[in-house]
């Protein structure tokens, strides 16, 4: 679908978010566009898995964590603001902040000697994110931890845990 201006490909059903064609990353499972938010005029991630192929059991299991990530509110989780599925597609898409600076594996492999006090910085960041969702009621507990869980501000000064995969 090609909307008429700003270079938009699709809209979410509310009009609010719109997707631009530039993909960021994405997986097996997954792809991440980049998007914009109009109501607070923000950039956005804009993360859609197709879900054809999927059982109805994943299908809840999948809605049922978003609607537990809507519930976090913390500085070291990445902010999820919305998701929906698309029948008609056969998509399930979340937004959620966007990190242009990519995960904490594709920094440390660009950036071969970076120094104790960043490391500490970023292990801090981590638990704090960590220890949040641990104390949630229920707990939410990670079981697969590893650098491209966490992604990073472009300034390098936030590192958030994303917990959507």
């Amino acid at each position: 679908m090609d909307l008429d201006n700003d270079g938009f490909v699709e809209k979410d059903p509310t009009g609010r978010y719109v997707r631009y064609d530039e993909i960021l990353g994405g997986g097996a499972v997954n792809t991440v566009y980049r998007a914009f938010d109009e109501v607070d005029g923000v950039e956005v991630a804009w993360k859609q898995a197709n879900v054809e192929d999927v059982s109805q059991k994943q299908l809840e299991r999948w809605t049922s964590e978003a609607r537990l990530l809507e519930s976090l509110k913390n500085k070291n989780i990445i902010k999820f603001y919305d998701f929906w599925i698309d029948d008609e597609k056969n998509t399930l898409t979340m937004i959620t902040e966007i990190f242009v600076s990519g995960s904490l594996s594709q920094y440390c492999k660009k950036h071969k000697d970076v120094d104790t006090k960043a490391i500490k910085n970023w292990a801090r960041h981590i638990l704090r994110g960590l220890h949040n969702l641990h104390t949630h009621e229920p707990p939410i507990i990670l079981g697969d931890l590893k650098c491209v869980t966490y992604l990073l501000m472009e300034t390098m000064e936030r590192l958030r845990l994303e917990i959507l995969d």
